[in-house]
């Protein structure tokens, strides 16, 4: 959809009540688009008219918007979600927002998480975050998983093998 008619769309269901609607025909625009600061104000500001405070944080700490009522929501999101880690906060943000090197963060944004101290000051590298994260922010979450169904698996097997060898112990002893 081209921008001029994705805005003419959302302020008739907006001016018709629809805010649902608004945030539909956004929320569809934003997961076809590429990064885009503008889009997600406009996401943010009917997440506003939604009172989704939180939600709407996360999309203005997208956009370009600091302003003060911005900055509140941004505020909640940001206290809600960081943990201390890129990986707890990037991972509420859309796809096209989720950068694979920290210098891809354009501004406000790369600012913010710097004096998060998400980001490193120094932004020469690719793959840098503090806080030990990769740059997904899994913290190696699938490798944990892994050995964890293994072991299971494997005292899984263990106990099978010895109800197998008890029942059998059973049947040549009564035989």
């Amino acid at each position: 959809m081209d921008k001029t008619k994705i805005d003419i769309e959302v302020e008739n269901e907006i001016s018709n009540g629809r805010i649902w609607r608004a945030k539909e025909l956004l929320k569809h625009e934003i997961s076809t688009s590429e990064f885009d600061q503008s889009l997600y104000k406009q996401y943010a500001d009917v997440l506003s008219l939604m009172h989704d405070d939180l939600n709407a944080g996360c999309y203005y700490f997208l956009s370009t918007d600091r302003s003060p009522e911005a900055q509140r929501k941004i505020d909640l999101f940001v206290k809600r979600w960081k943990a201390q880690k890129i990986g707890s906060l990037s991972s509420h943000f859309p796809k096209h927002a989720k950068f694979p090197k920290k210098s891809d963060y354009p501004e406000p944004m790369c600012s913010d998480l710097v004096a998060m101290k998400l980001l490193d000051q120094d932004q020469s590298e690719g793959v840098s975050y503090a806080g030990g994260t990769d740059e997904d922010g899994d913290n190696g979450c699938f490798g944990w998983a892994f050995v964890f169904w293994s072991i299971v698996g494997v005292f899984g097997l263990g106990l099978v093998s010895l109800v197998g060898l008890i029942a059998y112990l059973v049947r040549w002893a009564f035989t």
